[in-house]
């Protein structure tokens, strides 16, 4: 207790505050924590490292371009349409080019589910898309509904500039499924 009279009449002035009061209370946990989070992150990147360059070898063949896919012959390319609930194979049969016609040949086997496919093409040097032309060569594709074991075939015709191009198959909805390249 002070002596009297050394302590001032009146209010007495705040004690002073410090911004550290109300920060966190200091903890030896969490530096132990970062480093454990480290080694782990560290370990599992080493891990996945192994994991992937064991599975995949460093050399690979490159790909070719071919009018249609070596897997042709073998029941086509596959697909998959999550929309549509359906799979399947497709391939080209054919095509070819009468000016600026593009003349192609399709056929389309589900294995599941059921599709009605579409199509449309685009130029690979511009990117510009191209729809079918209502008027194909009998047999015309069409529009069918194939449903499971069944097999569409049938032409597509495109006006467009002659040139390498894409064909792309759509589902009912009209998102891209799978493509195949043409040649120009």
């Amino acid at each position: 207790m002070p002596a009297p009279g050394t302590t001032p009449l009146g209010a007495q002035p705040p004690r002073p505050v410090s911004i550290d009061s109300y920060g966190p209370p200091s903890s030896n946990v969490t530096p132990a924590i970062v480093l454990i989070v480290a080694v782990l992150s560290l370990a599992a990147g080493i891990f996945g490292y192994r994991m992937v360059s064991t599975a995949n070898p460093t050399s690979s063949p490159s790909p070719t371009r071919s009018a249609e896919p070596s897997s042709t012959r073998s029941g086509g390319v596959s697909f998959e349409s999550r929309s549509d609930n359906a799979t399947g194979h497709w391939w080209v049969t054919s095509s070819r080019w009468e000016g600026n016609k593009l003349l192609v040949s399709v056929t389309l086997i589900a294995d599941e589910g059921q599709i009605k496919p579409s199509f449309y093409v685009f130029g690979n040097s511009d990117s510009t898309v191209y729809d079918p032309e209502l008027d194909a060569p009998a047999p015309a594709f069409g529009e069918p509904r194939v449903t499971r074991g069944q097999t569409a075939s049938g032409n597509i015709v495109f006006l467009m500039k002659r040139g390498p191009a894409t064909l792309v198959l759509t589902d009912s909805n009209g998102r891209q499924i799978s493509a195949l390249p043409i040649q120009g």
